[in-house]
């Protein structure tokens, strides 16, 4: 987070407003001069400063002062039990107000809850749009406390903001500030009443930002924004083709152009005469002298500028948009794969949407949603939910003004009773077991939303007498929720079909479904309802055991870590399927990789490799190959060892060297075709865990020849026929491994051989989180 950031939103905390130009310059240069820290500066608002005494004069009782700092920071008050407990802290004298208010601030950014990810959403979208405030310059206080009205923790809801800003002039007259007060309270009820417009709203503002000129009447045009935001209020055709109706706004409000005051009425210049769209090999390139607003269906292959269809030359077909040069705003819209999946390319494209059905929204949203701008519903129609599936659509779309009904366990719907998830469905339904359906809960539950299912185990269900049975025979349905054993007795008994009507759910470990998958029937885990991984935690997969449970289970957010084959991991790295690699825990390399095995992987930028346990071997030959393909110098970091640890040299001359923080001053590690030399006394470096890596030195095909010949007491050369550990080593049945004694990282070298010079060089350093983007063939920085 920026200092400016941390600025802002103690601004919204405490003065619920933006900060002001000259203010935000001041407190950032206090703080990174070293003049004071946050805390200190919070102490000194509520201390010291003018405004903020006036805010909050000293009469105001602890329990008005929480109110407000909740509803400055997260737009709400607090709950009751959070009330009482940060009044006694205050009272107490436990906290100061100072540290209350960073304590909630921090609050925001921790709590990982449905409604807690909209906090965080709401203040980063408020420090986002003060910080804008005050990079354009504006100094008005009444401005600053508006202009945060408007903003949400929806994104739409932060571009119009933004826009707005943009709209704000160098100088500032009082009549001025008014208009802009007025427009900013209507465009504010818009935003808060209608959800559904601020899409529409955004283009809309968007659109008017970029077409205002030195000319144009701002009263002018900020009353035209104030009457579509008021008309949009009830009618939800006001915002219909923005883009088109802010070029007419505009226009009609910059005079020579058709209003604001001169000149005669004239059209506005057609946004669509000088725009192309044009399918070059599955991409659609949009071109022309055009800056008008361009929405891409990738649905339904369609473009669209306004109100107007654009013609698409060649196939209609395509996967991707390049707008490369294209001066106006280009906007891509469809579903979840569409969008994201195949790695389509997007050039120049403004923002992404996506449009689809709730369940795939909610299936792919975790990783691979994070750069779409909006999310919406498929026909506003989400379906039956879990309530906490309801909240995290909530804050996926930023809204919930879709059809859908709640289906969930006892706990989860008196837990949600009186909440948001509950009062705009169509339908609550209770599915639990039947021994919670018989507490005094699942009473309470059963009787504010009658028409319950049980959903338990088979042999709970086929085994129901007494009260069971009685629970049993009350339920609208029965759903067999059970584990891979469970279900196939189900089907032995003919009670479930895996091609039948009957709804069924599966839930067991990782295991045990793949188990299921590679010797069932295949339609046995693909029938379910819903099929989950038991706790969330999928434990060690290969990369195909990875892809087989991600297509059979309801979504793939569970816990694992991946232990597979270089080779395999390599080729799943530069396919579609790195993400089962980006998102893992840890990522094992069960044999050894080449340089040009790694410096593959490395290309893949998204990849996060920080996480990767491998060893690298290869020969010097194909080491000074990569010289060959105009690569350069060999840059090797193992970044999880001490900073200054790197193996860097020139190839072309035959040498590279191994340096690291942990040798003795100035020590260093090179080798060539002739040998290995060290140069000073070796130590060792960090990050090797003694109880539990291993390294089986056979595994890299040194033999009975091959002779230990590295003392790590003294200056040595490993030559021909020998290996090399630069760390203390402890001989366990002809294998090295690691001392349990030593917490040290290993660097091992040696020539698999016993003539021809050297041939083989190893570089093993186990379990210390080696970042592959630095171990590749890149230019050394001067």
């Amino acid at each position: 987070m920026t200092t400016q950031t941390d600025v802002a939103q103690l601004y919204t905390a405490f003065f619920d407003r933006a900060p002001d130009a000259a203010g935000l310059a001041y407190w950032v240069d206090q703080l990174q001069n070293g003049s004071i820290n946050l805390v200190q500066l919070a102490k000194n608002w509520v201390d010291e400063q003018p405004e903020g005494q006036a805010k909050y004069p000293s009469g105001t009782t602890d329990a008005a002062f929480i109110s407000a700092i909740y509803n400055n920071v997260l737009g709400r008050s607090a709950d009751a039990d959070g009330a009482t407990y940060w009044q006694n802290q205050l009272a107490s004298g436990a906290v100061s107000r100072d540290v209350f208010i960073q304590a909630i601030i921090s609050g925001a950014h921790a709590n990982n809850s449905a409604q807690g990810l909209l906090d965080a959403k709401l203040l980063d979208n408020k420090a986002t749009a003060g910080i804008a405030f005050a990079d354009h310059g504006v100094n008005d206080t009444t401005l600053a406390a508006k202009i945060l009205t408007t903003v949400t923790s929806s994104d739409a809801s932060l571009s119009s903001t933004l826009s707005l800003i943009k709209l704000i002039p160098a100088t500032l007259t009082p009549a001025l500030v008014t208009s802009f007060s007025n427009t900013l309270d209507k465009v504010a009820a818009l935003i808060a009443s209608q959800p559904g417009e601020q899409g529409d709203l955004a283009t809309y503002l968007s659109t008017l930002s970029t077409s205002v000129t030195s000319s144009t009447n701002l009263d002018t045009l900020l009353s035209k924004i104030s009457t579509v935001a008021t008309s949009a209020l009830t009618d939800t055709h006001a915002l219909d083709n923005p883009a088109t109706l802010a070029h007419d706004d505009a226009a009609s409000a910059t005079p020579g152009t058709g209003g604001g005051g001169g000149g005669g009425p004239v059209d506005p210049p057609d946004p669509v005469t000088t725009l192309t769209a044009t399918n070059t090999d599955g991409v659609l390139k949009i071109a022309g002298n055009s800056t008008a607003d361009v929405r891409v269906d990738m649905t339904a292959h369609k473009v669209t500028s306004g109100a107007t269809t654009v013609a698409i030359a060649g196939d209609a077909t395509f996967t991707g948009v390049d707008a490369t040069g294209y001066g106006g705003s280009v906007t891509a819209v469809g579903t979840v794969k569409e969008i994201v999946s195949n790695s389509p390319v997007y050039l120049n494209v403004a923002s992404l949407e996506v449009v689809d059905k709730a369940w795939t929204i909610l299936t792919w949203a975790k990783y691979y949603l994070l750069d779409v701008d909006k999310i919406s519903v498929l026909d506003n129609a989400a379906g039956t939910l879990s309530v906490d599936w309801y909240n995290e659509l909530v804050a996926l779309t930023g809204n919930h003004d879709w059809s859908y009904d709640i289906r969930d366990s006892v706990s989860e719907i008196n837990e949600a009773a009186g909440t948001g998830a509950l009062l705009n469905t169509t339908k609550v339904v209770v599915a639990d077991t039947l021994a919670n359906l018989q507490t005094s809960d699942g009473a309470t539950a059963i009787a504010d939303h009658p028409g319950y299912i049980v959903r338990d185990t088979y042999a709970h269900i086929s085994g129901a007498t007494g009260d069971d049975a009685t629970t049993l025979s009350g339920a609208t349905m029965s759903i067999i929720h059970d584990t891979v054993a469970g279900v196939q007795d189900a089907l032995a008994a003919g009670v479930i079909s895996p091609t039948g009507s009957e709804e069924y759910e599966l839930e067991d470990t990782a295991a045990h479904l793949l188990v299921a998958i590679n010797t069932l029937d295949p339609a046995f885990v693909k029938h379910p309802a819903s099929v989950t991984i038991t706790g969330d935690d999928a434990g060690t997969l290969t990369v195909a055991d990875r892809d087989a449970l991600g297509k059979i289970t309801d979504d793939d957010f569970w816990a694992y870590s991946i232990s597979d084959s270089g080779a395999n991991i390599v080729a799943n790295a530069q396919s579609d399927h790195y993400d089962y690699l980006q998102h893992a825990q840890d990522v094992t390399v069960t044999d050894s990789v080449t340089l040009a095995q790694v410096g593959a992987v490395a290309a893949v930028q998204a990849l996060d490799t920080s996480n990767w346990h491998f060893s690298i071997v290869d020969s010097v030959a194909n080491t000074a190959n990569y010289v060959s393909v105009g690569i350069g110098d060999l840059a090797l970091t193992a970044t999880a060892s001490e900073a200054g640890d790197t193996l860097d040299g020139n190839i072309s001359t035959g040498a590279v060297t191994l340096s690291f923080a942990g040798l003795s001053s100035a020590g260093s590690f090179s080798f060539a075709d002739t040998g290995f030399t060290s140069t000073e006394p070796v130590d060792v470096f960090n990050n090797f865990a003694g109880a539990t890596d291993k390294i089986d030195l056979k595994a890299f095909g040194l033999t009975g020849e091959d002779t230990l010949s590295f003392d790590p007491t003294g200056n040595h050369t490993v030559t021909d026929g020998h290996f090399a550990l630069i760390k203390g080593v402890a001989l366990v049945n002809g294998v090295y491994a690691a001392s349990s004694a030593t917490d040290a990282g290993t660097l091992v070298v040696w020539d698999a051989d016993t003539s021809g010079g050297i041939k083989q060089v190893g570089v093993f350093v186990a379990d210390a989180n080696v970042d592959v983007s630095h171990l590749v063939l890149a230019a050394v920085p001067a």
